[in-house]
């Protein structure tokens, strides 16, 4: 019997990192895009976002920099 072993099939919407399962996803996603933004009584939405924009555009420039290569 042949057991399919799927790799990473769960993508975070935040910075494009791939999970195998949901487990790993979270984990990650509390530890980078929930607990370094709250605040006393409140989540920092503003920095949340700006720290997001500016690491999808890192990660893009580095993947057209590498494709250039």
């Amino acid at each position: 019997m042949k057991v399919l072993v799927r790799g990473n099939s769960i993508r975070c919407s935040q910075c494009e990192k791939m999970f195998p399962s949901g487990y790993e996803y979270r984990m990650h996603w509390e530890s980078e895009h929930f607990y370094p933004y709250l605040k006393t009584n409140s989540f920092d939405f503003k920095r949340a976002l700006e720290d997001a924009s500016y690491n999808r555009n890192v990660e893009r420039l580095i993947k057209e920099i590498s494709n250039n290569i």
